[in-house]
């Protein structure tokens, strides 16, 4: 029976290799053959000491972790490399932790077990497979992550096909699956992912190409802080994708693409989306070009209807050695949504001219537009579903609708298992017509953390009306030197009929600014910049000024270091949350011995302007040092954020020593 089995693997190998190019087909054929051994040996050492403090009460966790890994990975093959090729390994993970808080103090001594393996079968086929497996623990630290205890897991398969198959060029399948679990005292990670794709390319030679593709998305989280309660989530999501590229003309002068795009999520928040995007780019000549856009988009989120159609054409035309260059374009857009309907027509026009002197070059730009707005609302608000923002430090983001309705504000993480609490978590700032969101440091949002915000904003009513807009501006500069400007823009609405409920509100605008670059002896630099701004409209006018000036010199061990400053203030009307902005920093960068690079990056702004005093206070430094297969890196970081009486401060160290071998 063995002898048999034998047989039949020996027969089934030739065949498959009868295929194999002959320089393959020399490599020795065995059952099972060890080609290589690689290992690597890695000591880290990971500090981590995190404070907090609002009003009168003070928090604080301190924790310090050695880690000692080894991972060895063995590569080979079975029968032949063309066969399968086969690498598995792994290794033990110590851990040494140690954590110290106003609450708890304890140390703990964990060993685990990374596993890893890859299979390449028929690589050099023409229908390559590849399995995959692997498992890590880690004592994981992520710039926007406290420390935490992490297991990961992924496995999954890639099949392609790259020979002709039902005229397609190429399929490629993929399915694949991750799982991580874990975290610590603050936060609870428990993620999983599945997912499908299927991808059939074809190629049309100088004609274009095109693709179908088609994905599958499961994720279940049930992650969050500790301090706030976890509900546990589960969605779906299925994606085709249908994209073409054509060219057409003698020269291949007239460029064709066409996305075609239909998606379907069952929660959070629950969608069915179509879109339809195809467009015309032509090269008439050098100096003649235009574009041919439209874009319908149909979508159902939370049991709400929305469609939108957009149609957008323009014409370039150059002259004069190209420094006179003219432009037109039209634009037709219709929205609307259940009790909301809104039409848009423009034209436009715009002329820019170089006109080249002996010293210096001025620039000369002008824009004309004008256009029609018809509004039919229903309803006084619209809602919006799960707009994404990313929270960096202090610094507020403005949402992306104008007029948002008090109260209806919501925040979530991405996964959507938390709402964070507002005055806990982030604060809003109504400005005008403009709401923003801002982190508080000492609540739940993690620095860095991408969100999502539902939240409704006001329709303004039925209405019609008319935009008439026009921007100058002229610029005189000299090479990379100095450039000073000037822009005047004016934006003038008149109501056609209706009864708004929202200031038209038109706008006029100047400014003047200037900046420059000085370079003097070898490799130094000086420069800055300076603007001055007047703004006027019906809802929240204002007045603003911003400067900055840098310092660059050479330094020792070959190095750099920049010192830059900027100041920035805006005094808005109406409204106490002004803008007093100072900020200076220095990023240095040197090699200090052979085969060695660091870089130091310090930041430290404070705003005064607003009702809430904010500072940031950030510093980094990175060291890194190889020779042959020994490697050392270390990383400090220290960041300090606050609002008024609400602070966190943390600092983080890391430094890992590895060996090859």
């Amino acid at each position: 029976m063995l002898t048999a089995k034998t047989n039949v693997l020996v027969l089934l190998g030739a065949g498959m290799l009868a295929f194999t190019p002959a320089a393959a087909t020399s490599a020795e054929i065995a059952p099972f053959r060890i080609t290589d051994i690689e290992a690597e040996l890695a000591l880290s050492y990971f500090f981590d000491e995190y404070t907090t403090s609002a009003d009168t009460e003070n928090t604080y966790r301190t924790g310090s972790t050695f880690q000692e890994q080894l991972d060895i990975l063995v590569r080979s093959y079975i029968y032949h490399p063309n066969l399968v090729q086969l690498d598995f390994g792994g290794g033990p993970v110590f851990l040494q932790n140690s954590y110290d808080s106003d609450l708890l103090n304890r140390s703990t001594n964990e060993q685990f077990f990374n596993f890893h393996t890859k299979a390449n079968i028929l690589r050099e086929k023409n229908y390559p497979l590849t399995l995959y497996y692997e498992r890590n623990f880690s004592s994981s630290s992520p710039a926007v992550q406290d420390r935490m205890l992490l297991e990961r897991s992924r496995y999954g398969l890639d099949f392609s096909l790259k020979q002709s198959f039902l005229m397609a060029s190429l399929f490629n399948l993929s399915l694949s699956s991750f799982q991580t679990d874990g975290g610590n005292r603050q936060r609870t990670v428990d993620e999983s992912t599945d997912q499908a794709s299927l991808t059939v390319t074809t190629d049309f030679g100088s004609y274009g190409d095109g693709s179908v593709g088609y994905y599958w998305l499961k994720e279940h989280s049930a992650s969050g802080s500790r301090s706030l309660p976890v509900t546990p989530t589960t969605r779906t999501t299925n994606t085709l994708n249908i994209q073409t590229r054509h060219m057409f003309g003698e020269r291949r002068q007239i460029l064709l693409n066409n996305h075609l795009s239909y998606k379907k999520q069952d929660n959070l928040p629950s969608l069915e989306e179509i879109w339809f995007k195809p467009s015309v780019n032509w090269s008439h000549s050098d100096d003649l070009t235009s574009y041919y856009r439209y874009s319908f988009r149909d979508w159902t989120t939370e049991q709400t209807d929305s469609q939108t159609n957009l149609l957008d054409l323009g014409l370039t035309h150059y002259r004069f050695d190209k420094r006179l260059r003219m432009s037109a374009d039209a634009q037709m857009r219709d929205y609307q949504t259940e009790g909301f309907q809104q039409n848009f027509y423009s034209g436009s026009l715009s002329l820019s001219y170089l006109q080249e002197f002996n010293l210096f070059n001025v620039q000369y730009s002008a824009d004309w537009a004008i256009d029609k707005t018809d509004r039919k609302s229903a309803t006084t608000e619209t809602p919006v579903f799960a707009e994404r923002h990313i929270l960096n430090n202090t610094t507020p983001v403005s949402l992306a609708r104008k007029y948002v309705v008090p109260g209806s504000v919501k925040v979530l993480n991405l996964s959507s298992t938390q709402t964070y609490v507002e005055n806990a978590d982030y604060r809003l700032i109504v400005s005008g017509d403009t709401t923003q969101i801002q982190r508080i440091p000492t609540g739940n949002i993690i620095d860095g953390e991408e969100i999502q915000v539902n939240y409704s904003f006001e329709t303004g009513g039925t209405a019609a009306f008319t935009s008439v807009s026009q921007r100058y501006r002229v610029d005189v500069y000299r090479g990379q030197y100095i450039r000073v400007f000037g822009k005047y823009h004016n934006l003038e609405r008149s109501l056609d009929s209706g009864d708004p409920t929202l200031p038209l509100n038109s706008v006029k605008e100047t400014v003047f600014g200037m900046n420059f670059t000085i370079p003097f002896w070898d490799r130094w630099a000086f420069g800055g910049s300076a603007e001055v701004q007047d703004y006027e409209d019906e809802i929240i006018p204002y007045k603003g000024t911003s400067y900055s000036a840098y310092l660059q010199m050479p330094t020792p061990l070959n190095g750099r270091l920049r010192v830059y400053a900027d100041r920035q203030i805006v005094d808005k009307q109406y409204t106490p949350e002004d803008i007093d902005l100072t900020r200076w920093g220095l990023r240095y960068s040197a090699s200090p011995w052979r085969r060695t690079t660091m870089t130091i990056n310090i930041i430290d702004e404070e705003d005064v302007g607003g009702t809430r005093m904010r500072s940031n206070t950030s510093a980094s430094l990175r060291f890194d040092w190889a020779i042959r297969q020994l490697n050392l890196s270390a990383d400090a970081r220290y960041n300090s954020d606050s609002i008024d009486a609400s602070e966190r401060e943390r600092t983080r160290f890391n430094i890992t020593l590895s060996r090859r071998f």
